[in-house]
């Protein structure tokens, strides 16, 4: 009869299982902490790039639209009810028309209309959402564009027009 013995061998076994459990729920523990941070990281990443991509993409989606459609006198900016517009001007089947491309209300927008039309600055489709867009010509046949995104990050394109 081993009671001793038997015993001594629960008590063993029992302090393996106690062992290689509170292993587990550290390696878990860990895991989770691990995870986190990570999660963490990536949300900031996948923030940081989104923030970017507007910055730069707004600034590359004026740029080319003035490129697609500049005509000698037919891009300029205005200011309208106090906001400064892109006005890209076009003739179709006999009747001039203007793209005006402006930031208002926390997004960057564009309208197509016939030219002289009536004009509402509410009325434009919302392409980008950024902290602020701003089209200057402070010279002669230089645009010069300056796009905020919501991180505060600022960044200025000129675009040179075609003056022939």
């Amino acid at each position: 009869m081993n009671t001793g013995n038997n015993k001594k061998e629960h008590t063993t076994w029992v302090m393996g299982v106690a062992s290689v459990t509170m292993l587990f729920i550290t390696f878990m523990l860990v895991c989770m902490v691990v995870i986190t941070m990570g999660l963490k990281v990536y949300k900031k990443v996948v923030t940081d790039s989104n923030d970017n991509f507007e910055l730069r993409t707004s600034l590359d989606y004026v740029k080319t639209k003035i490129r697609n459609s500049d005509t000698a006198g037919l891009t300029r900016v205005e200011e309208i009810d106090g906001v400064g517009v892109l006005k890209i001007g076009e003739m179709i089947e006999g009747s001039w028309y203007d793209t005006i491309i402006y930031y208002y209300d926390g997004s960057l927008r564009e309208q197509f209309c016939e030219k002289d039309a009536y004009f509402d600055l509410s009325m434009g489709m919302p392409s980008f959402d950024i902290a602020d867009f701003k089209m200057q010509e402070l010279e002669k046949g230089v645009i010069t564009l300056t796009a905020v995104n919501n991180a505060g990050d600022t960044e200025t394109l000129n675009v040179v027009l075609r003056t022939d």
